[in-house]
């Protein structure tokens, strides 16, 4: 195992600067071992760890599944202010045993099989609309989002799974092909797309969006405001603190069980459907209003 460092930059037999060369993971030169400015005299394999740094100022478009098998620990970090994959290019490819990522440049990376969590401090600051890491993994353990801007399957037709997800700031959101098996949002946004009547989430501060066919089985609130818009229906909604605004979407949908210990709940019975209201857990005071 060693530490291989990401410099590209590799001048073709011509000595003409050839992107296909320069930024391709295959080219043995493009690496160095350690901290060791000497060119690499082999590409990563085995369990070595990738560090891809500010020593860099080299895109990696290029041979993007070199890496495929490799199962060390990821590190981009938040010197690195390249691209890494892109829509045409496609995503770098990895089995990370870790995975850490901070990369002010767009990046497109897929921890494949990898069940090693992966944590994200910052992004590219996207186009409106966009996001600034497009991730896909189909067995991650655990996503620890810090900052940024982040998109999961994001693509039409992507897919990802996660078990457990913790938005701390920045954004995140969970495309329609994501299966994920708890989510908590203490700062920062969430965005969910993706149906689950296996799925919980909580919400303990910042702001939830539930869109389109989103779908969920418990969603407790104990601060903070969630839209739960869309079709998707809630199994168990519990309040205890912060808004539910379930009034922004006109499409008839059914949350089975809503207990309200407080904060506020805004919905139109002519479009939710609330077949059982849960008892409080303590004395309340519900107070209603029009909206």
């Amino acid at each position: 195992m060693a530490d291989m460092r990401w410099i590209g930059g590799t001048l073709s037999t011509a000595a003409v600067y050839d992107v296909a060369v320069s930024a391709s993971l295959a080219v043995v030169t493009n690496w160095r071992v350690g901290s060791s400015v000497t060119p690499s005299t082999r590409i990563p394999n085995g369990s070595d760890n990738i560090w891809i740094t500010g020593d860099s100022t080299t895109s990696i478009l290029s041979d993007l599944t070199t890496l495929s098998t490799v199962t060390g620990e990821l590190h981009i970090t938040n010197t690195y202010s390249q691209a890494v994959g892109s829509s045409t290019a496609g995503y770098l490819e990895m089995k990370p045993a870790e995975s850490y990522l901070g990369s002010a440049g767009q990046v497109y990376a897929d921890v494949k099989a990898s069940t090693g969590p992966v944590t994200i401090t910052q992004t590219a600051t996207p186009a409106v609309g966009d996001v600034g890491l497009r991730l896909k993994g189909s067995a991650i353990s655990t996503i620890s989002m810090e900052g940024g801007t982040v998109g999961l399957a994001h693509e039409l037709g992507a897919t990802a799974t996660a078990a457990t997800i913790r938005v701390l700031s920045g954004s995140l959101t969970l495309g329609e092909g994501v299966t994920y098996g708890s989510a908590s949002l203490r700062s920062g946004s969430l965005i969910v797309k993706c149906a689950s009547s296996t799925s919980d989430i909580e919400v303990f501060g910042g702001t939830f969006y539930g869109f389109e066919e989103w779908q969920v089985d418990d969603l407790t609130v104990f601060g903070g405001t969630a839209y739960t818009g869309g079709s998707g229906a809630i199994d168990g909604l519990t309040i205890n603190g912060g808004t539910v605004n379930a009034a922004q979407s006109g499409i008839a949908r059914t949350y089975t069980t809503v207990t309200q210990n407080g904060g506020t709940f805004k919905y139109d019975p002519d479009v939710v459907t609330i077949t059982n209201h849960g008892a409080p857990d303590a004395p309340v005071s519900i107070v209603a209003r029009s909206i």
